[in-house]
């Protein structure tokens, strides 16, 4: 027979096994900006479609011109070290990420040729939010509604 103790430790991590699955939402889907509530770019473009499964997160972003190009870039969400190739207007470059939860945010912090980029990912109700922050410059915001 096991004591009362053991069984209220198993209940407890077992709770808290489920809040911290809980917490850590899946952002997949295709978004479009909300400029209404934009502050700033973030270098993600008008419209991002994401998909997240428990090892991976891979956003492809669309940004605004003409011909339209896709960039994809891949992220592994265990905080190994991601690399992906960036094409900016100051031409290519390869950028080394970590990915890491704080809370039911997503944050990916990249070193890049201009320093270190932090970008948050929040579910903000039905909208996504992205703040992206450089090496401690000030912080822009970009609102994205669910395409439908």
């Amino acid at each position: 027979m096991q004591s009362p103790h053991a069984v209220c430790a198993a209940v407890v991590i077992s709770l808290l096994t489920v809040v911290s699955a809980q917490s850590k939402p899946n952002f997949s889907g295709k978004w479009m900006t909300e400029f209404v509530r934009t502050t700033g770019g973030s270098g993600l473009g008008v419209e991002i479609t994401i998909r997240q499964n428990d090892t991976t997160l891979t956003l492809e972003l669309s940004p605004a011109g003409t011909p339209p190009t896709v960039q994809r870039l891949s992220y592994a969400l265990d905080g190994t070290e991601s690399k992906n190739s960036t094409i900016g207007s100051d031409g290519s470059a390869d950028e080394r990420s970590r990915v890491a939860w704080s809370g039911s945010t997503l944050v990916i912090t990249t070193k890049t040729r201009s320093g270190e980029q932090k970008r948050t990912f929040d579910l903000d109700g039905p909208n996504l939010a992205i703040r992206t922050s450089l090496s401690g410059s000030q912080s822009k915001a970009l609102v994205y509604q669910r395409a439908r």
